[in-house]
């Protein structure tokens, strides 16, 4: 298994660190990755993979101006997957990628002389009918037209964005209602929604009681259903931890770690009510 962390942008833009099972983050020479900038502890940060997992696992060493995982402030380990970006302190970022097993090089003597030849028995990958145009076949002899109308893209990739705009999902009459120092309700929609601090998750509260991905709500017509998703403070149902999916009742008290919060009926708009 192996990953890449590397910079684009900042003081650090031009690093690029291949890895395999681990590697430090920090000013101190002695780590994988030395960043300059004085926001970066000596040791600060390390991304270690967890053969157990098998997966990549981002933690702080301890750091004086924390390390954050796509905007969110890392606490613990936090699993990696696909691309991210992290940020050490104010100023220092690093993309980390993990790499994908590529099939192997041939050896030497399957290549032979065949390396000063241009392969052409390979057939070309089946495209996606979106991507296909019904072309009719060609007299042998005939010329291609170079003028001709390419085949329809999809607008998604055609570059037509008002084509593609996304739906606005269906809400339900449910909302979630967050006590506490920062509160809020948070109207559900039908299907899942997710509750915890990731960018992507339907519910997102900036709170250190919170795992990135810590618990979804399931609205299902008129019934609502909440499951843990793994979180490190675990989810409670009117004081009880729940180790599967949950139905709630409308009123019903959530706990995520000790963040309170309650499953409420939305409020229909003034004089939204139904006509005589």
């Amino acid at each position: 298994m192996k990953a890449r962390l590397f910079a684009r942008y900042g003081p650090e833009r031009g690093r690029d660190v291949e890895f395999g099972s681990e590697a430090t983050i920090g000013r101190g020479r002695d780590n994988t990755v030395v960043l300059v900038s004085p926001e970066v502890s000596q040791k600060h940060a390390r991304v270690r993979f967890d053969a157990g997992a098998s997966a990549y696992y981002l933690e702080d060493l301890g750091s004086l101006n924390g390390t954050r995982l796509d905007g969110a402030a890392v606490e613990g380990r936090e699993r990696l997957a696909g691309l991210h970006l992290l940020s050490f302190g104010d100023t220092a970022e690093l993309f980390f990628v993990e790499l994908d097993r590529g099939p192997q090089e041939p050896a030497a003597s399957e290549i032979g002389d065949a390396a000063d030849r241009t392969r052409v028995d390979a057939e070309a990958p089946t495209l996606p009918p979106g991507l296909r145009s019904p072309a009719a076949p060609r007299p042998p002899g005939s010329t291609t037209r170079v003028e001709e109308t390419p085949a329809t893209l999809p607008p998604a990739l055609a570059g037509d964005r008002s084509a593609v705009a996304e739906r606005p999902a269906a809400v339900s009459r449910f909302v979630l209602e967050v006590e506490g120092p920062t509160p809020g309700s948070f109207p559900l929609a039908e299907g899942d929604n997710l509750v915890g601090r990731a960018h992507r998750a339907a519910i997102r509260l900036r709170s250190r009681e919170l795992s990135r991905r810590h618990a979804t709500l399931r609205v299902a017509g008129d019934s609502v259903w909440v499951r843990d998703e793994g979180s490190r403070n675990h989810t409670f149902v009117d004081g009880r931890e729940i180790t599967g999916e949950t139905e709630l009742a409308v009123g019903a008290e959530l706990r995520f770690g000790h963040l309170v919060a309650r499953l409420g009926l939305a409020q229909p708009p003034a004089g939204g009510g139904e006509e005589e």
